[in-house]
């Protein structure tokens, strides 16, 4: 598609986006602040900014094209999909971390079974293994966030990590695996970012990390928020209106499950296993 075709869609889409996104969020959250509007800080992510894709290879924020030999999902369900933002082709931007093991969070479609099992691995720039691990899938579809073993090697400051998570629906073929990868690059953390951090107001802090574009750490402390005060109208405001821009805009459960993974396995080495290229 002609580049500024998509450049219009995008446009279009944030516009949309601006406007959906009014539906959730009340009259408490849209008055003027001493930082800009949490939305509009939120909306920043989608945007291409501080190179955030300068020479990383493509990724992949949604799993279900017609390579997937996963069970079809039948819409109105999102497919596979990484709750990271992405530009309009779908590629993931590189997203900064303070995190030496960051909190990742993926929408997974399909219904469990007694051999359906998921893959998650970590490769740091020189595409050298830094963690791989299989664990069964056992949830409802809905919302997952994924939490690394402690026992794996912490990301680096200054370093970029590429990470992959499949859904593997044929073992024998992991060719047709349903994936979602992209980019992660670990930064470290400032005096004043660590000073607005010890703020109690959950709002504030949420704010304080979008405005540090730490994408893992906001969008984990909003679910944190939204969990914890069910009832608060502007936690689940921020939160679905999130859901929206990252591409759930079909009714989707606003409860989420954690998957705490398992101790490194190695990655497997046979031609029918997962491959570092599978999802480039």
């Amino acid at each position: 598609m002609n580049p500024w075709l998509k450049q219009v869609k995008f446009v279009h889409a944030l516009a949309i986006a601006i406007v959906i996104s009014t539906i959730y969020v009340p009259e408490a959250l849209a008055k003027p602040a001493r930082s800009p509007n949490l939305l509009v800080q939120i909306l920043r992510f989608f945007t291409p900014r501080d190179n955030r894709n300068r020479e990383s290879p493509a990724g992949r924020q949604k799993g279900g094209a017609t390579r997937d030999r996963c069970p079809t999902i039948q819409p109105p369900q999102p497919p596979l999909t990484a709750l990271v933002p992405a530009t309009p082709d779908g590629t993931p931007f590189v997203e900064k971390t303070i995190q030496d093991r960051p909190i990742f969070w993926f929408y997974v479609p399909f219904v469990p079974t007694s051999s359906r099992n998921a893959e998650f691995a970590i490769f740091d720039e020189s595409e050298k293994d830094v963690y791989a691990a299989k664990f069964l899938l056992t949830q409802q579809p809905g919302i997952v966030r994924l939490q690394l073993p402690n026992t794996m090697p912490a990301l680096q400051e200054g370093k970029r990590y590429r990470w992959v998570f499949s859904v593997i629906c044929n073992a024998a073929n992991r060719s047709g695996d349903a994936t979602v990868n992209g980019w992660v690059q670990r930064v470290s953390l400032t005096p004043e970012l660590n000073r607005q951090l010890q703020q109690k107001n959950e709002l504030t802090v949420i704010s304080a990390y979008a405005n540090a574009a730490l994408w893992h750490e906001m969008l984990t402390a909003m679910a944190e928020f939204q969990r914890q005060k069910p009832q608060n109208s502007q936690a689940k405001a921020t939160w679905m209106s999130t859901l929206h821009l990252l591409g759930l805009t079909k009714p989707v459960s606003d409860h989420w499950n954690t998957y705490r993974l398992p101790l490194t396995s190695p990655l497997p080495q046979t031609s029918g296993g997962f491959t570092k290229n599978q999802a480039m």
